[in-house]
């Protein structure tokens, strides 16, 4: 008896969802299952075999489950294991083990399991087969079975033997460890570091310190810089002694250069690297890779080398690598060669670094009675006396044309902007809702991602530049991931479009919202949860505004043509007011660090300012309207009543190191503007004196 018409109404349901030779085969398997049952007098319900049936379809349709080849090749080998195993246990019954120890490595399971075996003389037999195999992957399947058990017995075996598997290397590497031959591992090539460094804290201890052993007697060239090279990737500490202790360095001199100083070996590096332009520590920093490098930074900045590392960051004739040189490093090579009254080496440093250090060096030298070479003397006066005491927090004004950023003006209204902290790319906040990326060095547009509805109006990068920030008049503001500009975030709630935002390294946000007129601006935090407003102020006193999150403060830029800064709570600085501009403000931005504010107004003018007690530094007659200032305050993009977006260089915060002849012509040229205030004139005074100084000096040298 087949299936019902009940049964097969159901099938014939089925047969709208599924193909037909999906259902042909079920229709078979579900008719040959209720034979099967009511010829034992059974049935199950229809829909119970079919829901069976059909997930036993699925399974085997994803290769979940076997198939019926695999679960024939499966009992194939069943049976090819069971006529082997019976083999073995008729040899060892009959007293033979000679015979299982002479086959291959088939016959190393079943002897394995017949160690167990209730007869006496059956595992006795097969322990004394497994420690007489003469078959080489026998052997390896000894060492194989072991490896996965660490089963005693098998351990017993193979160290009374003294097996060492062939392959693979890490096989082959643990039961030369647990035999104690290890000596013959001492020529291995660098494919050996990776397993031995698996092993050296293995539960065996026997087997861990073996490789520990071996670690630090290695003898094969290629093996000891694959070493090196896991030390500095990894940065270990166990390991970087255990390299150190066994005096291991790579091949290569400039990459031992570099490698001793990560690894902290200074006595090895100076004699190796001894000349005093240190050429060996410049070819391996060149050629390293960005991780090393800031290992040989934070190396160098823990042992007290800074002078080492100025030395040879400035040599690098990149910008980039100038970056790296932080003012504690200024500030350390001033102490460092102070105290050891190194003034020549003062004067020379001087020559290399940005100005405002440049100035501190030289007042500290004004201090000694230090005298230069006789072909150096004038410029060393000339240095001297127009130093500003200011030093270290002197302003160097510039205001030079870097780039423009390409744009079709007709279609391409730029609301806002950010540098991006790598300091190569900006972003432009467009009314479109677009952001627009530019290259700065070419001025060329690289990318354009539609991310609002409507018009944006603040943009701002994460420290890191790993996400950006945009708020757009449709009250939303969005984070992103860059730099696949993935949507990560969205902030809802704030009253009125964002005027001005600040985003901080751990996701947390301060902004500024005012929805114009005489409604109220509001200051609200974002903690990467929860909005919290922190602050109220008047909406007129907001024609222009910015944000320092560090600080916690908000600057406003009123019609009124004044700026004021209000801190938030936690915040540092205290409330100011000043009279910054004739006529209203038209942007204002605090710099990346919050210790400059710049504003432009209506009056044409530019005005860089200090935000510690609102004193002025610089100013530029320039028209337009503020869009960005980088992080150092160094550099602003600026939009024109034209509409075209460009890229300023502020003030000049290069090193010497990197000035060019067109520099020194550029500071020329702006100390002959009858304009130029006393501050800015007495700092290009200066500059310009150096400059002399260091071109001099250069051909001298």
């Amino acid at each position: 008896m087949g299936l019902g018409d009940e049964d097969k109404d159901f099938l014939r349901q089925l047969d709208w969802i599924y193909p037909a030779d999906y259902m042909a085969k079920l229709r078979q398997l579900s008719e040959a299952l209720i034979e099967e049952q009511l010829a034992i007098g059974e049935r199950q319900n229809i829909r119970e075999i079919v829901g069976t049936i059909m997930t036993r379809l699925q399974l085997e349709a994803e290769g979940t489950i076997e198939t019926e080849a695999d679960a024939d090749a499966a009992a194939a080998q069943a049976a090819a294991g069971e006529l082997v195993r019976q083999k073995v246990l008729a040899a060892l019954h009959d007293g033979q083990p000679d015979i299982p120890a002479g086959m291959g490595p088939e016959a190393v399971a079943a002897l394995v399991g017949f160690l167990d075996h209730g007869e006496l003389i059956v595992a006795d037999n097969a322990r004394q087969a497994l420690r007489c195999l003469t078959d080489g992957g026998a052997i390896d399947a000894l060492c194989q079975l072991w490896a996965n058990t660490r089963r005693p017995e098998l351990e017993h075996i193979l160290v009374a033997a003294g097996y060492l598997a062939s392959q693979p290397l890490g096989l082959r590497l643990l039961t030369v460890l647990k035999t104690g031959a290890d000596r013959v591992m001492l020529n291995e090539g660098p494919a050996l570091i990776p397993e031995l460094l698996r092993v050296v804290d293995d539960a065996d201890r026997s087997i861990a310190g073996r490789a520990r052993r071996l670690l630090l007697t290695l003898t094969n060239r290629q093996a000891i810089d694959a070493l090196c090279e896991t030390v500095l990737a990894i940065g270990e500490e166990q390991l970087t002694n255990w390299a150190v202790i066994a005096r291991y360095a790579p091949t290569i001199d400039s990459k031992a250069a570099l490698y001793y100083c990560i690894t902290g070996q200074w006595d090895k590096y100076f004699a190796l690297d001894w000349q005093e332009t240190r050429p060996l520590l410049k070819k391996g920093y060149s050629q390293a890779v960005s991780e090393q490098r800031q290992q040989f930074l934070t190396a160098a900045r823990q042992s007290g080398h800074s002078l080492l590392l100025v030395g040879l960051l400035l040599e690098g004739g990149q910008q980039e690598e100038y970056e790296e040189i932080t003012d504690e490093d200024w500030a350390a090579m001033l102490d460092l060669l102070t105290s050891q009254e190194q003034w020549s080496e003062l004067y020379r440093l001087a020559l290399c670094a940005p100005a405002n250090w440049a100035a501190e060096f030289v007042l500290a030298l004004g201090n000694t009675t230090w005298k230069p070479k006789s072909w150096e003397s004038s410029d060393w006066e000339n240095s001297l006396a127009c130093c500003p005491q200011t030093g270290r927090n002197m302003f160097v004004p510039d205001g030079r044309l870097l780039a423009v950023l390409e744009a079709n003006q007709a279609e391409v209204n730029v609301e806002c902007a950010a540098f991006h902290p790598n300091g190569r790319i900006v972003a432009g906040g467009c009314a479109d809702g677009r952001v627009r990326l530019w290259q700065i060095t070419s001025g060329k547009l690289w990318r354009t991602v539609n991310l609002h509805d409507e018009g944006i109006t603040a943009v701002a990068f994460t420290p890191d530049g790993r996400y950006l920030v945009t708020a757009g008049r449709d009250a939303l503001v969005h984070i992103w991931q860059l730099p696949a500009v993935k949507w990560v975030d969205s902030i809802k709630g704030q009253p009125g479009f964002v005027m001005a935002l600040a985003a901080g390294q751990g996701g947390e946000m301060l902004a500024l919202a005012c929805p114009g007129g005489v409604l109220p601006a509001r200051a609200w935090w974002w903690d990467g949860s929860y909005m919290t407003t922190k602050a109220q102020y008047p909406g007129s006193l907001f024609s222009a505004a910015s944000v320092a999150l560090e600080k916690r403060a908000v600057a406003g830029g009123g019609r009124d043509g004044r700026i004021r800064i209000y801190t938030l709570a936690g915040g540092s600085g205290g409330n100011k007011l000043w009279a910054a501009h004739n006529g209203p403000v038209q942007g204002l931005l605090y710099s990346g660090d919050g210790r400059l504010l710049v504003s432009n107004g209506m009056d044409g003018t530019i005005k860089v300012w200090q935000t510690d007690n609102g004193k002025q530094l610089w100013s530029i007659k320039e028209q337009g309207k503020l869009l960005a200032v980088s992080q150092s305050g160094a550099f602003i993009i600026l939009k024109s009543a034209q509409g075209t977006v460009a890229v300023r260089q502020l003030r000049l915060k290069k090193p010497l190191a990197l000035a060019t002849h067109g520099d020194w012509h550029y500071m020329a040229a702006m100390l002959a503007s009858p304009e130029l205030e006393t501050p800015a004139r007495q700092a290009g005074s200066f500059l310009h004196s150096l400059l002399t100084a260091k071109f001099r000096y250069d051909i001298m040298l």
